[in-house]
């Protein structure tokens, strides 16, 4: 099967960073339903053009497969303990930040009508999940296996943290990117991917939904202490449920490729992946600044 190129890859994300960070001022003006359409179809736009120019396998490189009601019903399970300690993570940074300064605002969609949970179920958390696990555990994890499985699903578990531009929650976006990338991995197929993307999103709107006051209250030390309990606890779990995974698959793991050009050509082909962590550090230094205002 031919596999996207690093060098493409870096490329097309770069790509697609841009196009979503210059679409910003455009996306702002939305309501939330149609920012999440144009923020979702720009994230797809560079991937559907290469793999049109390039004539690939779609289903291939995509690992649209079936993995079985088992594996999906795991994947699921496992991103619910996923979400609790990914909540912990945010809601520790977030208190850290609340501490030092001034924290950044939590941008929570307006659900305040079954009518709205339902459209923001629909395009929050199904449209998103399809999109952006198409994108990096579908296109990006095959093109970063030429690095070897495990160290693609890491790489592209922290190019999803980064992708997202916020300091305050790259931690626990990277580590649910990492989750879902070895369950992608795993079942050698992205619907377990998607499926636990969008158990996770629609965990986070129920939870918004049914506790509509939660964006004006502000965690402290003692709302940290049992929900780091909790995560603890469900740390437990996930190592239980991937442990599951593991016994029912038998993924086709891909050793690393040896560079035959050389470290200088792997920086010349690393140099987009550069520039887009150069821009994560510049809005994260400007997010540093707002905390830290007088």
């Amino acid at each position: 099967m031919g596999r996207p190129s690093i060098r493409h890859a870096n490329k097309i994300y770069l790509t697609t960073l841009l196009l979503v960070l210059l679409s910003t001022p455009i996306i702002q003006r939305l309501d939330f339903y149609h920012s999440v359409l144009l923020a979702e179809g720009l994230l797809l736009l560079p991937t559907v053009i290469y793999a049109y120019g390039a004539r690939m396998n779609l289903r291939q490189l995509l690992r649209i497969q079936w993995p079985g009601w088992q594996l999906l019903a795991l994947s699921s399970l496992a991103a619910v303990f996923c979400y609790v300690i990914a909540t912990c993570i945010t809601a520790s940074t977030w208190m850290i930040f609340a501490r030092l300064g001034s924290a950044p605002p939590m941008l929570l969609p307006p659900i305040d009508t079954p009518q709205e949970l339902g459209v923001t179920i629909l395009v929050g958390g199904l449209l998103a999940s399809v999109a952006e696990e198409i994108f990096f555990r579908g296109y990006l994890l095959r093109a970063y296996e030429k690095l070897g499985s495990l160290p693609a699903v890491i790489l592209v578990g922290l190019l999803f943290g980064i992708f997202h531009l916020s300091l305050h929650s790259l931690v626990s976006t990277a580590f649910l990117g990492i989750i879902m990338g070895y369950l992608v991995f795993r079942t050698d197929s992205v619907l377990a991917g998607i499926i636990a993307h969008f158990t996770n999103n629609l965990l986070a709107f129920l939870i918004i939904y049914f506790s509509r006051t939660a964006a004006n209250v502000q965690p402290g030390p003692f709302d940290i202490l049992p929900l780091g309990l909790l995560a603890f606890i469900s740390l437990f779990f996930l190592s239980r449920i991937l442990t599951k995974v593991e016994r029912r698959t038998f993924p086709p793991e891909v050793t690393a490729q040896s560079h035959v050009r050389g470290d200088l050509w792997l920086l010349v082909d690393s140099w987009p992946l550069l520039l887009s962590f150069l821009i994560f550090i510049t809005l994260a230094y400007g997010e540093l600044l707002l905390v830290f205002r007088p």
